[in-house]
């Protein structure tokens, strides 16, 4: 019996092509999406499924090297789909493949889990890139994204550094002990003024 086409390549030593699952609702973006990855002869996809059901099922026979998923495309909420995945397969790259708006949207899917942000319509120019950085466990979102998450974090800390010097301003000075004695000595040692008598 023939091997699988992973294992003959692997038996002459031959890098083996990463090997992707493809979650969508969409049978024609799927299509299309795998047209797009395998001009890249290092990337191939290994599976295309509809639902997280389906992709938990298949994720588990296939170990993949990547999954690419539209978490809005599916019937449930595309957080939670995403989470599932995530907490299922938590060392699996994932990246978000979705027509979202990534200004929206970017950030909350970051946050659950997700390695990547890419937006359909720039698929064609971003999607083989952020594949690449995927798979080396980088992080990859768009320049305006970056910028955006970038600029919500600076002024985060500009806040908390704002309120912590309000807060130290309010707060009464505290005065050490041995200091306590020399000020009470001082007011102590005062001299008082001298009466002038007529």
């Amino acid at each position: 019996m023939r091997g699988a086409p992973d294992d003959n390549l692997h038996a002459i030593g031959m890098k083996q092509p990463g090997r992707i699952v493809l979650v969508d609702a969409c049978a024609f973006m799927r299509r299309s999406i795998r047209r797009l990855l395998e001009v890249n002869p290092e990337l191939r996809v290994c599976a295309e499924v509809d639902g997280v059901e389906a992709a938990l099922r298949v994720l588990r026979m296939r170990r993949p090297d990547l999954v690419i998923l539209d978490p809005f495309s599916l019937e449930r909420d595309a957080l939670a789909a995403l989470r599932e995945i995530r907490r299922s397969f938590p060392h699996l790259p994932v990246l978000v493949l979705t027509q979202g708006e990534e200004s929206l949207f970017a950030e909350s899917m970051l946050r659950a889990g997700a390695d990547g942000y890419v937006m359909k319509r720039d698929a064609p120019d971003s999607l083989l890139r952020a594949v690449e950085e995927v798979r080396k466990r980088s992080i990859f979102v768009s320049p305006a994204v970056e910028q955006t998450i970038f600029s919500r974090l600076r002024n985060t800390d500009t806040t908390l550094d704002v309120r912590v010097k309000q807060r130290r301003s309010r707060t009464p000075r505290s005065v050490a002990p041995h200091q306590r004695g020399n000020a009470t000595g001082a007011r102590k040692a005062r001299p008082r003024a001298a009466r002038v008598q007529s």
